[in-house]
């Protein structure tokens, strides 16, 4: 009876569809990612059904592939069907007339080379992400931007703040102080929580950018935070106040200056509100 819905919806040209297994499995270890990216792949075709649309769109698929870099697929989920980070064994064909359509989205993991990077299982990559990111879907999954680098043999966990708009007049100086007071701070708390649980992180890469807009031209500085892993879990349990963590914490400052260079931040020169 089901076959017979199914054969007469697609002769009236009524979509139908089924979920079908993709053939992926989480591999069992890889190295910890450099960074990870979220992407779609589609696989339509006229002939062949749904076997045929799954095989065109894994063609899809490794073609998002950078084999130069070593890219490994970690994970695969429905299009627009991911709620958590728990793989997904099936994804969805939809069939309408003689068209017949897969679209199906993919983790991407960049691997790290170096002992920073030790070996860990896809399930960890995946553990890491939810723990790092949070288990948001929908559009939230495309706007994931992970990056792990290499700090003195270890990896740390690289993050980006929203810029910081000046409609007023920034002198260099005061950027250290304006960017940790209003961007930084705040979020200090939330950073901690993102490391607390993973223990292959052993510090937060902190960039924050500051655009003063009050010329004609827009004006870009840039502050870079190293805060170690332990002094940031001691500050979030109550051990440590801003000011003791920001004096444990390495503190860099790029300007408007040409030729462009880092200039070193002694954290005591920093006044944080109470």
């Amino acid at each position: 009876m089901e076959v017979a819905v199914v054969i007469l919806s697609m002769a009236l040209g009524v979509a139908s569809a089924q979920m079908i297994p993709h053939g992926h499995t989480v591999p069992d270890t890889v190295p910890l990612f450099q960074k990870v990216r979220y992407t779609t792949a589609e696989g339509k075709v006229k002939q062949g059904g749904c076997e045929a649309a799954l095989t065109a769109a894994w063609a899809d698929l490794n073609n998002r592939l950078n084999p130069d870099k070593a890219d490994r697929l970690i994970a695969i989920w429905p299009y627009k069907g991911r709620t958590t980070w728990e793989p997904a064994d099936e994804v969805e064909c939809q069939q309408k007339g003689k068209k017949t359509l897969v679209v199906m989205e993919a983790l991407i993991a960049r691997p790290g080379q170096g002992p920073a990077y030790p070996e860990i299982s896809g399930n960890r990559v995946l553990e890491i992400i939810q723990q790092v990111a949070g288990g948001g879907g929908g559009s939230f999954s495309f706007a994931l931007q992970l990056s792990i680098e290499e700090v003195d043999g270890k990896a740390w966990l690289r993050q980006s703040g929203a810029p910081y708009e000046s409609s007023k007049p920034v002198r260099d100086g005061l950027v250290p102080q304006i960017l940790l007071n209003n961007r930084i701070v705040p979020g200090l708390h939330e950073h901690a929580r993102k490391l607390k649980n993973v223990p292959e992180l052993h510090g937060l890469v902190l960039g924050q950018s500051l655009w003063d807009e009050s010329g004609e031209k827009r004006v870009y500085h840039r502050l870079t935070l190293f805060i170690p892993r332990g002094p940031l879990l001691k500050y979030h349990a109550g051990g440590l106040n801003e000011r003791q963590l920001i004096a444990r914490s390495k503190i860099y400052y790029e300007g408007p200056r040409r030729p462009k260079a880092q200039v070193t931040v002694r954290p005591e020169t920093i006044k944080l509100r109470k």
